[in-house]
């Protein structure tokens, strides 16, 4: 589970800003 939300948080992240990584 912790695993599965740190993915979608990270997905959801350069979704938001894509230039951060």
């Amino acid at each position: 589970m912790d695993y599965n939300k740190k993915h979608i948080k990270t997905k959801h992240e350069l979704l938001i800003n894509p230039t951060k990584t």
